[in-house]
């Protein structure tokens, strides 16, 4: 990109700075378009957390750790 490119494409970065993501984890929230799940008379579902399988608790732990 040539100088007066990146200063354009800059200026924009900073003047709309609060619709980019700050990082892999921050994605940030709206209130532009209402989300609301319609379950009539239903009452919610919940179940219980499952146990992990201790072979698969190290590779929970790597990915956890990245995260980070």
């Amino acid at each position: 990109m040539t100088a007066e490119q990146c200063a354009r494409v800059e200026a924009f970065i900073k003047t709309r700075s609060n619709v980019f993501s700050r990082s892999d984890y921050k994605i940030g929230c709206t209130s532009i378009i209402p989300h609301r799940i319609d379950t009539g008379d239903n009452v919610p579902h919940f179940e219980k957390m499952q146990r992990h399988p201790t072979t698969q608790l190290p590779l929970i732990d790597e990915h956890v750790d990245n995260m980070f």
